[in-house]
């Protein structure tokens, strides 16, 4: 991807064909755990990785009852959820702690403990 990167005034354009190619892994497999040359430096600049589904629950507004919802959402006796409707009209009643995902194609739908387990549904894919 470098070899046919462009120039573009303070930017470097990788050309995106050997990109694509890339092996979509994080940056510390990629490059942190292979390199002498790196360099950690602490710092607090308010910046969280939002890596799944409950650290969006960490960050988000919640309601009274400790809820982060997003679309058309409607909640009874649920606390500490995040619920994420793209459209449909999603009701959840009584759960605790759940994260509810509503797409066009697919309902995810966990506890918000086992948000790390996401790669192992998605693997059954």
């Amino acid at each position: 991807a470098m070899a046919g990167a462009q120039r573009d005034l303070d930017f470097i354009r990788l050309d995106p064909a050997p990109f694509a190619a890339t092996p979509n892994i994080s940056i510390d497999y990629a490059v942190m755990e292979r390199t002498q040359n790196g360099a950690v430096v602490p710092c607090s600049i308010g910046w969280s990785d939002v890596g799944s589904w409950a650290a969006l629950w960490d960050i988000g507004e919640k309601d009274a009852d400790g809820n982060v919802t997003k679309g058309p959402v409607h909640l009874v006796g649920t606390s500490n959820s995040y619920i994420r409707s793209e459209g449909m009209l999603t009701g959840v009643v009584g759960l605790d702690d759940a994260v509810i995902v509503v797409t066009d194609d697919a309902v995810l739908a966990m506890h918000r403990s086992k948000a790390q387990d996401v790669k192992k549904l998605v693997e059954k894919l």
